[in-house]
């Protein structure tokens, strides 16, 4: 048990295991809970990376105090529990209640190791986007353990950014938005971001890449690799490829200028736009490009369409395709149970709200 850097009434518990390690069998399948139990367990002065390790901070409390569950972003490729101080977050929760909260976040499989799909991938023995069913495991784990560490597990907020904010959008539709267990009661989704795959070609051309980069025949074989093999193979991937009725309360967050930061310097000119569309939209048909181009997002820079250059053209098509729409979406689903704001702090880019959200910036 380490008290958080700078205070005596929080405790930090860095590396609880909330499943068994994701190797041989357990490779590219449903997580599973860890089997039996570990008399003494790490007290985490070093928070650990492993994909199935997770963080409770949690304040000196005289009842169970609210929960919230953050989910990190990083382009699904990287990210853990770790990058974000919550003891600000934490002393800022005082402001509105004597309750003060805990805080816990979860480590979930990366890359290839927690995100490939297709028809190629067992299903016997192996699923799809892995890395929600990590996410899952360690909400029920928050359900059925949070009670120790003094949480209320019916007061549970999911809360994420970019990856982890969508990857909250996936928990609120699973099972058709009717799930049997309420593992959470509110959610925060912040910059919500993830690409769409149009179909199941698509997805196995990205099994067939990673099964040849890592240098195995078929996944079977790759469950045989170890942890290391499996991440290097999932980078090369990533370095070679172009760039209902709910109870759910919704806090959504979305930036100013969400899109800038994934938009090419080359973007700055007619052909550069063509050429960021196509790299962008890859599987997307010259008349369907010609499309966005000539009447979604036509050439118009007066500022009427949001752009008034074509850097910016680049970055609100990409914005919109990506992030501000979906946030729409789910405004438009949950109605009045969902609040939104928009960060426009100058530059106001993806994820630098972050600093303000846990009360540690500059």
């Amino acid at each position: 048990m380490t008290g958080v850097k700078g205070s005596s009434s929080l405790y930090n518990f860095s590396n609880i295991r909330y499943g068994e390690p994701p190797m041989g069998d357990l490779q590219f399948a449903k997580p599973v809970a860890p089997k039996g139990r570990n008399v003494t367990t790490d007290k985490g002065d070093v928070g650990r990376i492993c994909p199935q390790a997770m963080a409770a901070w949690e304040p000196i409390l005289r009842k169970l105090a609210p929960v919230i569950f953050w989910l990190s972003g990083g382009g699904y490729t990287t990210g853990e529990k770790g990058w974000f101080d919550p003891a600000g977050l934490i002393k800022a929760s005082y402001a509105s209640s004597s309750e003060g909260l805990v805080f816990v976040s979860a480590n979930y499989r990366l890359g290839a190791l927690g995100w490939l799909a297709g028809s190629k991938l067992d299903r016997e023995t192996m699923v799809a986007n892995a890395a929600l069913y990590d996410q899952r495991l360690a909400l029920e784990w928050i359900q059925e353990n949070i009670h120790q560490f003094g949480g209320d597990p019916t007061r549970v907020t999911i809360m994420g950014e970019s990856a982890g904010g969508a990857s909250i959008y996936h928990h609120l539709t699973a099972f058709g938005g009717k799930d049997k267990r309420t593992l959470f009661q509110r959610a925060i989704p912040q910059s919500i971001g993830w690409v769409h795959i149009a179909n199941e070609k698509l997805e196995n051309d990205v099994i067939d890449k990673f099964l040849s980069l890592a240098k195995v025949p078929d996944l079977e074989a790759a469950r045989k690799l170890s942890t290391g093999e499996v991440q290097e193979a999932s980078r090369l991937l990533i370095s070679n490829s172009d760039w209902g009725t709910s109870t759910t309360d919704l806090l959504i967050g979305f930036n100013e200028d969400e899109g800038l930061i994934f938009t090419s310097p080359e973007s700055n000119d007619d052909a550069g736009y063509r050429k960021f569309l196509q790299s962008t939209y890859s599987n997307a048909s010259p008349e369907t490009l010609d499309h966005i181009e000539t009447k979604l997002y036509p050439p118009v820079f007066d500022g009427s369409y949001g752009y008034t250059n074509q850097t910016g053209h680049a970055s609100i098509t990409k914005a919109e395709s990506e992030f501000t729409c979906k946030y729409g979406f789910l405004q438009a689903a949950y109605g009045d149970r969902a609040k939104s704001y928009r960060f426009n702090v100058y530059p106001g880019l993806h994820g630098s709200e972050m600093h303000y959200t846990f009360y540690n910036g500059p």
